[in-house]
């Protein structure tokens, strides 16, 4: 039986090893479920410089700067991960989300259509480019695109919010 001091080797190889994307991105979701944002926001900042080619990151990173009211920032870090992952279809939607709470209709329609395109199965691109859309006017086929994704009284639901 081997002792339970950490006296085994197991355990200390272990504790040498660097934390894994996985395990960073899930102590910033604890740190921000606690509302301890900085510091989620200094371990979302470690993961995208140490491991830059992991995506969710900067979607995490981009919800923070969202909660702080800092819009431009979370613009900037997705623009940042689309740089490393150029058919993340979460980053471009996402960016397309900041873009509307910024009013740029045109920019959002882009970035949401790119996003409907590199995932057609996801519903919510789908819905944020009628959303765009239906922002700029173009109301029949805001319209024609809420019915691929629901039943035409959510659908003309949806128009009427907008």
């Amino acid at each position: 039986m081997q002792p339970a001091t950490g006296d085994s080797p197991g355990f200390d190889s272990g504790s040498r090893r660097q934390p894994t994307a996985n395990t960073l991105q899930s102590v910033a979701r604890i740190m921000a479920a606690q509302g301890k944002d900085e510091h989620c926001e200094i371990v979302l900042l470690r993961l995208v410089h140490d491991l830059p080619q992991y995506a969710p990151a900067y979607n995490e990173l981009a919800e923070v700067y969202l909660r702080a009211g800092r819009v431009e920032s979370a613009v900037r870090v997705l623009e940042l991960g689309l740089e490393q992952a150029p058919n993340d279809a979460v980053l471009l939607n996402n960016l397309g989300l900041c873009q509307v709470m910024q009013k740029g209709y045109e920019q959002a329609l882009a970035r949401f259509t790119a996003a409907a395109a590199c995932d057609p199965a996801d519903v919510r691109s789908r819905c944020n480019l009628a959303l765009a859309l239906g922002m700029l006017g173009r109301m029949d086929e805001a319209l024609a695109l809420y019915q691929q994704s629901m039943a035409a009284s959510d659908a003309h639901f949806n128009l009427g919010i907008l």
